[in-house]
């Protein structure tokens, strides 16, 4: 076993949350007959009851979602540029991948307009045209295809790209992406949450966002939870951090690129390492989850040059989350009970943090009793409830356990 595995079930073992509605009551103490892997197994989500993630927020989710874009060449092709801004906004999508309903269940791409303003100079025109699978022409050939998503500057307009959640109803999550971008100064990759304002209100956006600007050096990200500007235009430091990737990278190398979202607090990753942490106006209510590629003009994102272009490459993209609605797009849905509904106790833990390949769940505990049911995923609080701490005689149990795995196995 890994010091990584051992340090992390460890963990598990000393405190073990409940995967529950925080409004219902399951179990006080672990269900009889606990037991503990000594090596995480690889399952089918449907034998997960909620998934846990490592880091500095240890968090409990009910769904499990993942998609491969590393072996798509039946659906790839660059696709030609269109010049004219009609042409643009009304292209259709670039290949079947994107009608199928794998896809189309849970991603919508995105074709609308934003026009010009003060703080956005140019016009902004989101295109399905700038969204495809492209074949792998790297030296190290790790993978057949991506899916790329390309910001162009035309002569009067800026062509972006946008996939965004069909649904509004993502409540903490943990997103991650194989990913790297490329391309001239001026644009702006994002994965990131958003909540718009309700219309006529003052509540302000409430959104997380990961973000590569190539105008800045190729070792920095910006992290951040919006807004980041007050009411004057002036920087809130508190809502953001601009940040330097670990090991030497820059945003043009393969990297994992993660975001927590909690209860508490917005965390960034790249390749396990934490690079950034903001509590500062965390959001609170269900959200959307967008993916996109694009420039305005502004001050922001910087000005990219004629005829230029730049480029997000994603491998694969991977999310845990809760839900508000029991009908939320489900990619992967865990624990069914036949109704439609999910298993409210965590009797079975799984994690994608440990000893598997992307994508794949491993099942780091288990309950021989199957405890009780509920509806984790239409509580609404939206997931799972706060820590439920065991037993002291069962945190000896466990950690007992784990000890003679790691010294006698």
């Amino acid at each position: 076993m890994s010091l990584t595995s051992t340090v992390y079930l460890l963990s598990l073992a000393s405190y073990t949350h409940l995967c529950t509605a925080v409004d219902e009551s399951i179990f006080s103490s672990p269900p009889e007959h606990f037991s503990l892997s000594s090596k995480p197994v690889a399952v089918a989500d449907s034998a997960c009851n909620c998934f846990v993630t490592n880091g500095s927020d240890t968090a409990y989710f009910a769904h499990h979602g993942f998609y491969d874009f590393r072996s798509l060449s039946q659906y790839q092709g660059t696709p030609a540029l269109i010049a004219d801004a009609g042409g643009t906004s009304n292209a259709p999508i670039t290949s079947g991948y994107f009608n199928l309903t794998s896809f189309t269940s849970f991603w919508q791409p995105q074709n609308w307009n934003a026009n010009v303003s003060n703080g956005s100079p140019v016009l902004r025109l989101n295109s399905l045209n700038n969204i495809y699978i492209e074949k792998n022409t790297d030296a190290a050939n790790t993978s057949a295809t991506w899916l790329t998503l390309r910001t162009a500057r035309q002569s009067t307009f800026q062509s972006t790209a946008e996939i965004a959640t069909q649904n509004l109803t993502y409540q903490f999550l943990s997103m991650r992406m194989l990913a790297r971008t490329i391309g001239s100064p001026g644009g702006c990759m994002g994965m990131f949450t958003y909540r718009a304002p309700a219309p006529g209100s003052s509540d302000k956006v409430q959104e997380v966002d990961l973000e590569v600007l190539t105008m800045y050096p190729r070792d920095h990200v910006q992290c951040t939870n919006q807004p980041s500007l007050d009411s004057e235009g002036s920087l809130i430091e508190a809502a953001t951090q601009n940040v330097t990737l670990p090991d030497g990278l820059g945003w043009d190398d393969w990297a994992v690129y993660r975001l927590d979202w909690t209860p508490h607090q917005s965390i960034w990753y790249v390749n396990g390492q934490q690079i950034a942490n903001i509590s500062f106006q965390t959001p609170r209510d269900p959200t959307s989850i967008h993916i996109n590629a694009w420039s305005n003009g502004s001050k922001w994102t910087g000005s990219m040059a004629p005829n230029t272009e730049a480029h997000l490459q994603i491998q694969w993209w991977e999310v845990l989350y809760n839900a508000t609605a029991t009908d939320a797009a489900t990619p992967s849905v865990t624990a069914d009970d036949g109704n439609g509904g999910h298993s409210g106790s965590c009797n079975a833990v799984c994690s994608i943090d440990v000893d598997g390949p992307p994508g794949q769940a491993m099942l780091l505990s288990s309950s021989a009793n199957g405890g009780s049911s509920g509806d984790v995923g239409s509580s609404k609080n939206g997931g799972p409830g706060g820590p439920r701490p065991m037993s002291l005689g069962w945190q000896l149990t466990a950690l007992f356990v784990v000890l003679y795995a790691v010294f006698f196995s």
